[in-house]
């Protein structure tokens, strides 16, 4: 059983305690939409750990205890950003983390930062080889863009418009393909990821899901690519056919889809997959846009997504 009783701090640490600071919050708006209180945003600015853990115990109401070693810590965790009120426990935890903070909690009311291993560091060890060129040429010859669309499309009937069930169905049948063909799947998917990475095919993300992050953008290139080929090579010819089969009161992103060749050959094999080639692009293809552009650039659908 768990001991819940809040120890003393160590010699070498720094207590913080929740305080009565108000911390001023913004509304958010999307599309020029204020949104309801409940996801007002705090904005925040940090220079090092130590700032991390007051504005940590004054939103979780628990007590802090910091090795002083770690208290000028400023590696990622420096800068300035906002979040919203209500998720800045879960943010910081998944931060930290990243950043290789570790949150241990000591008590009912105490919890501590340790140092940990960063996200780069977990990745080093964890992290398979990459692919060899004799590996990537056997995947490629493996599996053709017709029938990597053969299955995307099948998997998308057997999963009847749920993104999790066509995931799940696509995972199943890919799972019977030899490894070779697996690979050669994910490699296509991945260059459809790659070149759906555009700054117009983003700014349609957006309009239609009220807001689109790096991640959400790669979901909605995700269940783009789930609605088979006919609609997303019409999407990449004209952006705003991307929204023909989306709407305002569905789930128009597909993270599962993405990564079901890499599940699926870990299902098969035992062990995860080589790393895989992508796009090589670190930024968006296309003219950037501001977010005030953006019903001006797709007047059409301003009425069905705002």
């Amino acid at each position: 059983m768990m001991d819940y009783s809040n120890p003393a701090p160590k010699a070498d640490e720094v207590i913080f305690r929740p305080t009565d600071k108000k911390y001023p919050r913004q509304p958010q708006v999307v599309l020029g939409n204020r949104q309801p209180p409940e996801f007002d945003v705090v904005p925040l600015k940090v220079d090092r750990l130590a700032d991390v853990a007051q504005i940590y115990a004054d939103f979780s109401r628990k007590e802090v205890h910091v090795p002083r070693d770690l208290l000028d810590r400023s590696r990622g965790i420096a800068g300035t950003g906002a979040v919203q009120a209500r998720y800045l426990i879960e943010s910081y935890d998944m931060q930290l983390a990243d950043f290789g903070i570790d949150i241990v909690p000591l008590g009912r009311d105490v919890v501590a930062f340790r140092a940990g291993k960063s996200i780069e560091e977990r990745k080093a060890i964890e992290r398979p080889a990459n692919a060899t060129p004799d590996q990537v040429a056997a995947a490629t010859a493996a599996m053709s863009h017709d029938r990597f669309w053969q299955l995307v499309e099948a998997a998308g009937r057997a999963g009847r418009g749920d993104g999790f069930q066509l995931a799940a169905a696509l995972q199943a049948a890919l799972t019977k393909l030899t490894a070779n063909e697996i690979l050669g799947f994910q490699l296509r998917m991945n260059e459809r990821a790659g070149e759906s990475y555009r700054w117009d095919l983003w700014g349609i993300a957006y309009m239609v899901n009220g807001g689109a992050s790096d991640d959400g953008f790669e979901y909605f290139r995700g269940w783009l690519i789930a609605q088979g080929k006919t609609y997303y090579e019409a999407a990449l010819k004209d952006p705003v056919r991307a929204a023909d089969r989306a709407g305002p009161a569905q789930d128009n992103e597909n993270e599962e889809i993405l990564q079901a060749g890499n599940a699926a050959y870990q299902a098969k094999m035992g062990r995860l997959p080589p790393m895989l080639p992508h796009c090589g692009r670190t930024e968006p293809a296309g003219a950037r846009w501001e977010e005030k552009d953006l019903p001006k650039l797709y007047p059409e659908l301003v009425k069905r997504f705002r």
